[in-house]
């Protein structure tokens, strides 16, 4: 087989540079094709991402302010229960305590004033008492209660014959605050 070779040979040059260079200029354009096609798909991702972020930012602020909201109100009802608890534990029922140092007021002595501590369980006793005899009565019904010890009487509640100023004090016992 003969080939017949009738172009000159710098135009022979001239047409194998144009076909490198529409080979270049075709596999540049393909590549730029590529990109391009993968750079819209990359901008629609983004959007939709964008798009889904918000979503779920929105989402999520909605659930964490209920969810603050939830935890706020969890605090305040921990916290009053908490004062309730630290309140019924200090709670000493004073009427049952009352009503048994009334029992040991014997007739003939009035009480005028009652105080007592729960920090260092004393108590303190005033009153009227209408003579020596019911002054002797009321110290020893104090003396044997069994839920007071360490009774004090300053020798001037004896002073007196009739209606004497008295003052006693002493120590509650803890088993009468536990008693509730």
């Amino acid at each position: 087989m003969n080939f017949l070779n009738l172009i000159p040979s710098n135009q022979k040059s001239r047409l194998n540079r144009d076909r490198k260079f529409l080979l270049a200029h075709g596999a540049v354009g393909f590549i730029v094709f590529l990109i391009s096609i993968n750079s819209i798909f990359l901008i629609i991702a983004r959007f939709t991402l964008v798009k889904h972020y918000k979503k779920v930012k929105e989402d999520t602020t909605l659930v964490n302010t209920e969810s603050l909201f939830l935890q706020k109100e969890i605090t305040q009802i921990n916290k009053k229960t908490e004062t309730a608890q630290k309140i019924q534990e200090n709670f000493v029922k004073t009427s049952d305590m009352l009503d048994k140092i009334a029992g040991l007021v014997p007739n003939g002595a009035t009480l005028n004033y009652f105080q007592f501590e729960l920090k260092n369980n004393t108590f303190k006793i005033s009153g009227t008492a209408q003579n020596r005899d019911t002054l002797t009565k009321m110290k020893t019904n104090l003396e044997n209660a069994e839920f007071l010890s360490n009774i004090d009487s300053p020798l001037s509640n004896f002073l007196e014959k009739e209606n004497i100023e008295f003052k006693f004090s002493g120590t509650i016992k803890k088993e009468m605050f536990s008693s509730k």
